[in-house]
Formats: structure tokens, C-alpha cells, sequence
């Protein structure tokens, strides 16, 4: 998959990139998506919870599988089960906080040897045709920030294209995204580069694209209830063009679509559970929604969710 200038791509998010949100953003025109973090160890061993995060469908073409760990034989091992799902290319965290994955040594663990990004790439090339990809982070904390020693690394090892988040590990999400390291970035590889964090506006994302030089531009957080961002931004960088935001309607409506997509790929007792977030995200803001957040949170079928949603119509 070659990486088209100014390209929209949706980030991959731990418990929220399924295949219903996943579909709902390339809808709203996405143009490259990735599946939520897969374990490499969790394939190896055969888990089929680890295994049904690779499940995809046409409509979320084209699609990178993201997976994790840290040992490039275990990379070798699997990488053929993964090709088998029909994705569309391989990429590899380097940038995940959160403490299970770092503490495994996988995830931003990673950016502590920058030489290990390498093997890992080499372990996946040499075993499919696929295009392989990376996702860094600036580098561990303050004090340790090595963002272009990992570029480096990726770009010797043969990468289709790297996404970095303008924050450090230990940052986690707090602080602000450090645009001046992303356009470093730029300036010493020849690697198409995806700018990531801090895109909550189409503004956000032009500013990102103008000062950094990057490619394209990844959206995460600021998409959560919010699929309208993806075209409002492809408009805006595209087109100059502004579009309305999101009526009240609009949103509830987005709701309720996103929720029949999660119980159509995880029936209804599972789906409800985890459509909660989803509805809450679409509808923070909307007059009368603290009282139905609450109400959502107990909703256990898709009716009794439907009828909260719809009675904001009427607030």
C-alpha cells in the first residue's frame, strides 16, 4: 500500500478499533486503518480471543495489522497466521504506555533499544511480502529521547512508512505533543511519516501536516463519538472546504448505527457491554445526556439503548 499525501489514517486503540468502528471510520472516509493491538505471544499459544482481533471485512480496506512483542522469533512464528486474515500490511508497536505492555518489555519498552525495532522489522520482512510498518513514540521520557536513533533503525530495516506520536513514553497522554520532534523526524529520513497526536480539529490536523512535513496525518482520541472529525478534516485539508459540525440528531443517529455494528459482529450481550463507551462519547455535550449516561450504563439490550438514545430528540 503506498501512503498517499495527506492521507487521513485512523489510529489503532486498545479495547475501541473493533471491526464496527473500524468500518464506521473508513465510511467517513478513512484511508488506512489498523487493527487494535494483537500479541504476538497470545498467536503463538493459539488464544482465539487473540486471534479474532484480526477478523476484517472489505469494507475496512486497506488494513495493517498492529501487533506487539518483543522477541523477533516469536515475530517469525506468526506472521504467516497473520497474513492468512488478508490484511493488507504489518505494523509494529513501539510507542504503547500502558504499564502491562511496557513491563513485558514490549509496547514503548522498545525505544530502550532502538536496535531491537530493527531485528523485529527484518523478523516480519523476511517471513511475508507484506508491507511492515512501525509506531513510535519521541522516546522514553525527557531525559531519554531518541526518536531519530528509532527512525534510523526502522529505515535501515526496510519500513513502508512510520507513525510517530509527538510524545514520550512516560508522558502517556498527558502533556502536549512536541510537533518539533515529528519535523526532525522529517528532515533525516526519507520515509513517509504519519504525524500523530493532539488532532482534535481540522485545523489541528493542517497545522500538523504545514509545520512537520509529514504525509498524513493519524486521528485517535479525537474521533471517539466523533467519526464526523475524519471527513470534517479530509474536507478542510483537501478542499479548504468547512463542514457543518454535527447536529444533535446527527450524533444520536451515529449511535445508534455504531451500536447495531458492534452487536452485528458481537451479539447483543456482548455488544451492549461495550457499545456503553461508545454511546456516551457520541453523545457527551447534548442537553439532558448526564442523566441517559447514567441510564447507558445499566441499558442491557439494544432496545432499552435505542429508546435512551432517541429520547434526547425530544429534551
Amino acid at each position: 500500500m503506498i501512503l498517499r499525501q495527506n492521507s487521513i489514517v485512523i489510529a489503532p486503540m486498545a479495547g475501541v478499533t473493533d471491526r464496527a468502528f473500524r468500518e464506521i471510520c473508513m465510511e467517513y472516509g478513512g484511508d488506512l486503518c489498523f487493527t487494535e493491538m494483537v500479541s504476538t505471544k497470545g498467536l503463538f499459544y493459539n488464544d482465539k480471543k487473540t486471534a479474532s482481533l484480526l477478523e476484517n471485512s472489505p469494507a475496512e480496506k486497506p488494513i495493517y495489522a498492529q501487533i506487539f512483542g518483543h522477541e523477533p522469533q516469536m515475530f517469525e512464528n506468526v506472521i504467516k497466521k497473520i497474513v492468512s486474515f488478508g490484511v493488507d500490511g504489518i505494523d509494529i508497536n513501539c510507542g504503547c504506555p500502558a504499564k502491562k505492555i511496557i513491563s513485558n518489555n514490549d509496547g514503548g519498552a522498545l525505544l530502550k533499544k532502538p536496535e531491537l525495532i530493527y531485528d523485529l522489522v527484518c523478523a516480519v520482512k523476511e517471513n511475508c511480502s507484506l508491507p511492515v510498518s512501525v509506531k513510535l513514540r519521541t522516546g522514553w521520557d525527557e531525559n531519554h529521547i531518541n526518536i531519530l536513533k528509532s527512525v534510523e533503525f526502522a529505515q535501515k530495516a526496510g519500513v513502508s512508512h512510520i507513525t510517530i506520536h509527538a510524545r514520550n513514553v512516560k508522558q502517556g497522554y498527558t502533556g502536549k505533543a512536541n510537533l518539533d520532534l515529528i519535523k526532525e523526524a522529517v528532515l533525516n529520513t526519507d520515509i513517509p511519516i504519519i504525524g500523530n497526536g493532539d488532532i482534535k480539529t481540522p485545523e489541528d490536523a493542517k497545522e500538523m501536516l504545514e509545520y512537520t512535513g509529514c504525509k498524513a496525518v493519524m486521528l485517535g482520541r479525537g474521533i471517539l463519538g466523533n467519526p464526523f472529525l475524519i471527513k470534517r478534516t479530509k474536507a478542510y485539508i483537501l478542499k479548504n472546504e468547512y463542514l457543518p459540525l454535527p447536529s444533535d440528531s446527527d450524533r444520536i443517529s451515529a449511535a445508534i448505527n455504531h451500536i447495531k455494528k458492534i452487536i452485528k459482529y458481537k451479539g447483543e450481550n456482548i455488544g451492549i457491554k461495550e457499545a456503553r463507551k461508545h454511546a456516551i462519547w457520541y453523545i457527551k455535550g447534548i442537553k439532558g445526556s448526564v442523566r441517559i449516561k447514567r441510564e447507558l450504563t445499566s441499558a442491557k439490550t439494544y432496545v432499552e439503548m435505542e429508546e435512551l438514545l432517541t429520547s434526547l430528540n425530544e429534551i
